[in-house]
């Protein structure tokens, strides 16, 4: 009996096709005016016209980099490594804001340009140091107040994103 019930279950899937291929399909604008009316949880920034560009290619850029440290790069991991976290901060606020309401056309709020530049500092000095910061003792470190301070700014900083 299971070989009839594989052909009853053939017949339900092809008329579930079917339904599918009558259906309408609106465009990528038409989904993302639905997502926007009905997705009240979604909290992406909205970009339109040359900041949108702008955006779109700087995310360009980062994926060229991402690609050309990983084939080219021949120094020390942690120089494209912490480079990576602190653009993933700015591109990150740049596409989805802090709070959940909803946002404005080409805007970009005092708090997450704070948050983005302070949480992505520390990757960067981090990288420019890379090399100093590798050969000191780990006690040292540990016990340097900047040096933690900036840690906690970075972490926390990829936490809220």
């Amino acid at each position: 009996m299971p070989f009839l019930k594989k052909k009853k279950d053939l017949a339900e899937v092809q008329n579930a096709d079917a339904v599918v291929e009558s259906a309408e399909v609106g465009t990528a604008a038409d989904v993302e005016a639905v997502m926007k009316k009905y997705d009240r949880e979604s909290n992406t920034r909205i970009w339109t016209g040359v900041p949108r560009q702008i955006v779109r290619f700087a995310m360009a850029a980062f994926s060229v980099y991402c690609l050309c440290m990983t084939l080219l790069f021949r120094g020390i991991a942690e120089i494209p490594l912490t480079l990576f976290l602190g653009f993933v901060i700015i591109i990150g606020y740049l596409n989805y804001p802090i709070r959940k309401n909803p946002t404005r056309a080409n805007y970009l709020p005092w708090y997450d340009i704070v948050i983005m530049a302070l949480g992505s500092a520390p990757f960067f000095y981090f990288a420019m140091n890379a090399e100093k910061i590798s050969l000191m003792d780990r006690g040292v470190i540990s016990t340097n107040p900047f040096l933690l301070i900036i840690a906690v700014l970075g972490i926390l900083a990829l936490v809220e994103l």
